[in-house]
């Protein structure tokens, strides 16, 4: 893999730079490992699928991509199926699949970590992802609450992502949200509920903390799903602290289920997010597509 340049994409603007930053970072000490990288700065998620399309058509082995989950969700839409591996420099708010993958955060870690791949010395793993429709998501695709809140920090222009803003949407959107009738189907039967959250998991952490569905594997083929019911607004509020450890799933309001399908149905149409990003609406089946992505990951990427 090493005979020509790896690719490494990076956001420019993100993080007022820092992106950028760490992306050189991890670069010159791959190069250092006589490992050649070329930083590839880019101004959007559309040019950054972009050159990683290019790169898997041209059969590529690897790139790395420097950003947080929502440009790794349009990297991999622009990769998966093919024989490019992708590894991550986490470099956003969350950084759920980086975490769901065991991934260090700091550089000279990261370009340990990849320097074996990129030389042919180690082969990639592969992971599992989720379809809805024609787009592919990584780690948690939620409707319900959690799409008021995704909605509300795409709205700002991500300012309101990350752990902590998460947790302000999360009580904000919870003082006011109204459940919804939903008939979910699958592999358990069918369940008509009136929902606070839905959220299909690929792996088991979402909104950088919150442990959502603590069994979760992007490597059994199968969605975790949570469905959390409608429930008074003071318990819900209480419940936030146990979806960060994962004891939420003992309440009697709370169901996991697991499937390799998902139907969603719903009266009207009903917004999903998944990666940080939009999804499209339900109704929608939500499906699994194993072993979808090649990743530069340890052993240890069961999910966290």
């Amino acid at each position: 893999m090493a005979d020509s340049p790896t690719t490494l994409i990076v956001n420019g603007s993100a993080g007022s730079g820092r992106a950028l930053r760490l992306a050189r970072s991890v670069a010159e000490r791959l190069r250092a490992a006589e490992v050649p990288v070329a930083v590839v700065p880019t101004a959007n998620a559309d040019e950054a699928s972009g050159i990683a399309r290019r790169h898997a058509d041209s059969g590529s082995g690897a790139i790395l991509v420097c950003g947080g989950d929502g440009t790794v969700h349009h990297v991999c839409n622009a990769i998966a199926g093919s024989d490019t591996a992708l590894g991550i420099i986490p470099a956003g708010r969350a950084n759920d699949l980086a975490r769901a993958l065991g991934l260090p955060r700091r550089t000279d870690r990261l370009a340990a970590l990849y320097a074996p791949f990129l030389t042919g010395e180690r082969e990639p793993l592969v992971m599992d992802l989720g379809r809805a429709r024609d787009r592919l998501f990584c780690t948690v695709a939620a409707f319900g609450v959690d799409s008021a809140i995704s909605g509300r920090a795409l709205e700002r222009g991500g300012r309101a992502a990350g752990r902590i803003g998460y947790l302000w949407g999360a009580i904000a959107e919870l003082a006011r949200y109204r459940p919804e009738w939903a008939r979910l189907s699958g592999d358990f039967g069918a369940r008509e509920v009136n929902v606070l959250l839905c959220a299909t998991a690929n792996t088991r952490v979402y909104g950088g903390w919150y442990r959502i569905a603590p069994d979760a594997s992007p490597h059994d083929g199968l969605f975790h799903v949570c469905v959390i019911r409608e429930m008074s607004r003071i318990r819900a509020l209480r419940m936030l602290p146990r979806v960060m450890t994962g004891t939420h799933v003992a309440d009697a309001h709370v169901e996991l289920l697991v499937t390799r399908e998902l139907r969603i149905e719903t009266r009207e149409p009903s917004p999903l997010f998944a990666d940080g990003e939009p999804l499209g609406d339900a109704p929608v089946t939500l499906t699994v597509e194993p072993a979808a992505l090649r990743i530069l990951a340890g052993p240890q990427a069961s999910g966290v």
